[in-house]
């Protein structure tokens, strides 16, 4: 069966071995020692070296595509052109090389023979080190490394797979595309799980398959892409855990932010230095000189960094991340348009707007389409009509903090949605604090993005810790904590404060509340991302920094530490040296006793703003904090059965476009309860949805109606087909138009309840526990009308959902007898079951007799 390579030729997995044994024959380990530089590469030879071990035997591991320097030198075409040369290759009339590799191309062939031959002659002896070997250690690129070894390893007992891109047994393996792994190691993982009596070739193929990259057909994602720029541009890359950048054979860099976990973050923002010629089809952001952006660029993507003038482009798509490599890597000269504004998709939605419409129309389900297309302009462009990856995306933003979702009902309040007062617990004693609403916190939130930056590594809700490091006179153990990048604290007797029996170490048991409290915050709670504010006095802090990773039990602390402070946490210290008063921050308080806890009175954006103030800079010199307004959404569902004027109050004024920050006509307020002052931002969009079979657009606050944009949701029977020969379409536009006459349209039924049925038994489902309760709440019970929605009145009898019993009055009630005012009506539960009782709804057919 043939596959795609990873570096785009075509592979066919071959489980007849006579090829590999024939060319074993041919080229034993003696030969591999004499051979001529004709006989490695000769143009146009299918019988020399490099052309039977990339292409005469890619049945046993594809390493086609990319360039032939890969071999360490390559036979050319006489009179290649000129034009597709490189300048650190040296070119001689028949050969190509990379210039640092020699002079002329024998003394570069002899290096490469005797690497070729080594590789060979340690695979026969079982050692495969030269598999691990780094790009820079051989003139042989890691691939044709890996495919020499696996030739001439022991069959009998293999150590390579026919595998050889490393990207794809970390997928197999389910590990990050920047995975350190050796390869060696890797193919022995991956060895583990070949089956009893699975052929080598076989097995490799099954590996293959389940690590099939987004160009074969996987999911892309920031991982993904790193894995194809990886074999795109091998041995280019250089970054950290906050940039992967790399550089193509003409030395043009490019370089994207892979996020904390590439595996989930399915699209990215790629650094380059052009615009590209298919511009209008992506966002493009611009990024001027003088605009400040990821400070990593500065080491790893210079020609990007702050100072240059860059490009950001969104990628959601392998084949978006092609076509953007196909041009970015050819030789052809770009011009960067000359205009300095930012090149970005418009976002053509209403700061607040309402989805209203019956039950059933999409409401929510389309609350997902709206925030991608704010948050994500270009993703929304390019795979709007794909559910999954739209819903993934979604999902992804919302795990950013970039999405808020609340339902208002009748007991919701100003207390929940702005700001309200709770009871607290801290230091032993009873307090009481303003805790922000989910309102105020995505507007702290959206203000905050201009201060955020991923550049110094602080979290999107990031929670905001004190701690004493040594107490708070002069200490060399602080002074190591700040010079190192760490934070610690002591309880040594305690051990490592991960031990899932902890509770039971007799020297934690003996502790107070306060000292366990700080020792499980400190290694449970506290989260990278997080900042730190390390006391200097009981109401001052002296240094702040952001964590860096998880907690680390140290036994042995390092000379010139205290040696009962084993609790360590990595910190990027941003800045030490401090002296500034806490309690402007937290409301007039000191700080406690306690050696770690969370200030929860204040947030970043808060800190931040007071940290500029006081002319504190979090950027260490040569950092820039970017400043970034990135939209916020917050998901309002049943927006119409909350109280609005009780949970907006005064806030109702400051939604509108006009009054929000940075409007001419701007206004604030100042909060009731933390006497703070407050706007709305006009980058944080408001989404809500109305049912309007709970309440009437008529009904709805006119204060809120003249604020938002409403959007109607009618139900759609066109996107509905036809199950066992009933028109699904004709049965809900039917049933609609006979309630519309009636109740009315606000009472209509949603083409949801339709959607995945596929036989009688879904619709009987349908109709039995969703439609049929769903008319009763309509009518109130009033089923006769129900009945005449439903045409029971012309169908036959066996076919009709609701019937009526013959009422022997005297029988129940007695000669006196009642009046026949409140009829009885039964369900016929045999006729869900019949495809006429359906067809019946929408036909035109007369009374049974």
């Amino acid at each position: 069966m043939q596959r795609h390579d990873e570096t785009g030729g075509c592979v066919a997995f071959n489980e007849d071995l006579s090829d590999w044994d024939a060319f074993l024959r041919d080229w034993p380990i003696e030969r591999l020692r004499s051979m001529t530089l004709a006989e490695y590469a000769t143009v146009g030879d299918k019988r020399c070296f490099t052309y039977l071990v990339e292409r005469g035997l890619d049945g046993y591991g594809g390493m086609r595509g990319g360039t032939a320097l890969k071999f360490g030198i390559y036979a050319h075409r006489s009179g290649e052109n000129d034009e597709k040369r490189q300048e650190n290759v040296t070119y001689s009339a028949n050969y190509a090389w990379y210039s640092r590799f020699g002079g002329d191309e024998e003394s570069v062939f002899q290096k490469v023979r005797d690497e070729v031959a080594a590789i060979a002659q340690a695979a026969v002896k079982g050692d495969f080190s030269p598999v691990d070997s780094s790009a820079d250690d051989g003139l042989l690129w890691p691939v044709f490394r890996s495919k020499i070894a696996f030739l001439y390893q022991d069959r009998s007992a293999p150590r390579l797979t026919a595998v050889l891109s490393p990207q794809s047994l970390r997928r197999f393996l389910g590990l990050p595309a920047n995975d350190a792994t050796p390869i060696t190691q890797l193919h022995a993982r991956v060895l583990q799980q070949k089956q009893a009596g699975e052929s080598l070739i076989a097995f490799s193929e099954r590996v293959w398959e389940t690590a099939k990259p987004p160009e074969e057909g996987g999911t892309f994602s920031a991982a993904s892409a790193m894995d194809y720029l990886s074999r795109r541009f091998p041995g280019s890359y250089s970054g950290t855990s906050h940039l992967a950048a790399y550089r193509t054979p003409s030395g043009r860099q490019l370089a994207f932010d892979p996020g904390s976990n590439p595996a989930k973050k399915i699209a990215v923002q790629i650094f380059v230095d052009a615009v590209p010629p298919f511009g209008s089809a992506l966002t493009v952001t611009e990024y001027p000189p003088e605009k400040s952006r990821n400070h990593h660029l500065k080491s790893h993507a210079p020609a990007l960094a702050a100072g240059e003038r860059a490009f950001s482009v969104n990628v959601a798509s392998a084949e978006a991340l092609t076509q953007l490599c196909d041009w970015y890597d050819s030789e052809i000269s770009q011009t960067a348009p000359s205009s300095t504004s930012s090149i970005v998709m418009p976002i053509n939605q209403p700061l607040n707007q309402i989805l209203f419409g019956p039950p059933g129309t999409g409401k929510t389900f389309h609350t997902i389409d709206k925030a991608v297309a704010i948050l994500d302009p270009a993703f929304y462009s390019a795979r709007n009509d794909e559910r999954e990856p739209m819903k993934q995306r979604f999902d992804e933003l919302t795990q950013e903090g970039l999405v808020r979702f609340v339902t208002f009902h009748q007991s919701f309040s100003y207390e929940d949605f702005v700001e309200g007062i709770r009871a607290d617990s801290e230091g032993g004693s009873l307090q009481y604090r303003v805790e922000p609403g989910v309102f105020r916190s995505i507007c702290e939130d959206a203000r905050g993005s201009s201060q955020i930056a991923s550049d110094i590594g602080v979290r999107e809700g990031a929670r905001i810790w004190k701690i004493s490091i040594d107490g708070t006179v002069t200490s060399t153990t602080r002074n190591y904590c700040f010079n190192h990048g760490e934070a610690r604290i002591g309880w040594s007797e305690a051990g490592d404060l991960m031990n899932e029996n902890l509770s039971s170490v007799p020297a934690y048991a003996v502790l107070g509340s306060n000292d366990r409290s700080s020792l499980h915050g400190f290694s449970r709670e506290i989260e990278p991302g997080d900042v730190l504010l390390c006391i200097g006095s009981e109401d001052k802090f002296q240094a702040v920094g952001v964590v860096q990773g998880e907690y680390e039990y140290q036994a042995s602390p390092p000379a010139g530490v205290r040696q009962d402070y084993v609790n360590v946490l990595p910190v990027n210290w941003l800045a030490t040296g401090l002296s500034l008063d806490i309690r402007p921050l937290n409301d007039g308080r000191k700080f406690t006793l306690k050696t770690v806890y969370e200030l929860s009175r204040f947030g970043w954006p808060e800190l931040a703003e007071y940290l500029e103030a006081a002319s504190v800079s979090l950027t260490k010199g040569e950092h820039e904090v970017a400043k970034i307004s990135q939209p916020r959404v917050l998901i309002i569902d049943e927006i119409n059965r909350g109280n609005i004027s009780r949970i907006f109050g005064e806030l109702i004024t400051l939604i509108e476009p006009s009054k929000r920050k940075g409007s001419v006509e701007a206004l604030e307020v100042v909060l009731p309860y933390s006497k703070k002052k407050f706007s709305v931002p006009d980058n944080v969009y408001l989404i809500g949805t109305m049912n309007t079979a709970d309440r009437s657009l008529a009904g709805l606050d006119i204060a809120l109606r003249r604020r938002f944009v409403f959007e109607e949701m009618p139900p759609k029977p066109n996107l509905l087909g036809t199950v066992d020969g009933i028109d699904l379409q004709k049965l809900l536009t039917t049933m609609n138009q006979r309630i519309e006459v009636l109740l009315g349209r606000d009472y209509l039924l949603g083409h949801a309840y339709f959607i995945g049925i596929k036989s009688v038994a879904d619709l009987k489902d349908v109709f039995q526990r969703q439609v049929l309760p769903l008319l009763q709440e309509y009518f109130f019970e009033d089923w006769e009308k129900i009945a005449l929605v439903l045409n029971d009145h012309r169908k036959a009898a066996d076919h009709r959902f609701l019937s009526q019993p013959g009422n022997d009055l005297q029988a129940l009630f007695g000669k006196e007898g009642v009046a026949n005012s409140n009829p009885r009506w039964n369900i016929n539960t045999k006729a869900f079951i019949e495809p006429e009782s359906y067809l019946g709804i929408y036909s035109a057919a007369g009374p049974a007799p």
